[in-house]
């Protein structure tokens, strides 16, 4: 996670973990387990607004404009593991990419 222009900043997570990233901080989730994992977002709490996204080029960083320093991290941390991304490599080329998704 991170505030714009400024530098990263990478936290562990595991299982029953809680973090709040502060406000306007960029952050981004990444499972470097075997199992899947499930993320649990809360908006709205009471005393806050929800968080509402205006513009996607400002409030949101797309794969093909993500800084390369956080996805060599994310697959150094799989590879200690012994573990490959799944991450569809045209996802990072293409903005345009269209998802599929498995039932589960």
């Amino acid at each position: 996670m991170w505030p714009e222009g400024q530098d990263k900043v990478f936290i562990p997570w595991h299982e029953g973990s809680v973090f709040v990233p502060p406000n306007r901080w960029y952050h981004q989730h990444f499972n470097v387990g075997e199992a899947p994992g499930r993320y649990l977002a809360f908006h709205g709490v009471r005393g806050f607004t929800s968080e509402r996204l205006d513009d996607r080029m400002r409030d949101q960083i797309e794969y093909p404009d993500e800084d390369p320093v956080v996805r060599a991290h994310f697959e150094d941390e799989l590879k200690k593991r012994g573990l490959t991304t799944l991450m569809v490599q045209k996802a990072y080329e293409d903005r345009d990419y269209a998802w599929t998704y498995e039932e589960d």
